[in-house]
């Protein structure tokens, strides 16, 4: 378990503002000012690019698309900032033929957030621009 926590500490950075800044630098660079001092927050606006989203907050937990009869917008959907991990074990014992004994166990870490119900925010784009940004607040 030790062990364990370090690596996703190093994982969990991995995924910062910072970190998809570093690896999009030359993108980044051609960003307006006011845009690179909110991407650096982990912060996104109206007018904002997809490129722009993704350094900002990184890849979304889920697309979808909204059409009505004179607009098509998608909307990039994104869980809780700084969901812990969670980590689960189990264990299983049966029996098979002849009396023989079967036994099994696991080890599952990932992320201890549940994207559908724990939407946080959504960014919703139009003609490749962000044109609302909707953030729903915990009581």
């Amino acid at each position: 378990m030790r062990r364990i926590v370090p690596l996703l500490l190093v994982l969990a950075a991995c995924s910062s503002p910072q970190r998809r800044i570093e690896r999009n630098q030359a993108l980044f660079n051609t960003f307006p000012p006011a845009a690179q001092e909110k991407i650096k927050k982990g912060e996104v606006a109206p007018g904002f690019t997809p490129d722009m989203v993704l350094i900002a907050l990184g890849k979304p937990a889920r697309k979808h698309t909204r059409t009505t009869a004179d607009q098509r917008q998608e909307i990039w959907s994104y869980g809780e900032r700084g969901a812990r991990p969670a980590l689960g074990f189990s264990l299983g014992f049966g029996s098979g033929y002849y009396g023989s004994n079967v036994y099994a166990g696991g080890v599952h870490v990932g992320s201890g957030s549940d994207w559908y119900g724990d939407e946080r925010m959504r960014v919703v784009f139009q003609n490749g621009q962000v044109v609302s940004v909707e953030e729903r607040q915990l009581p």
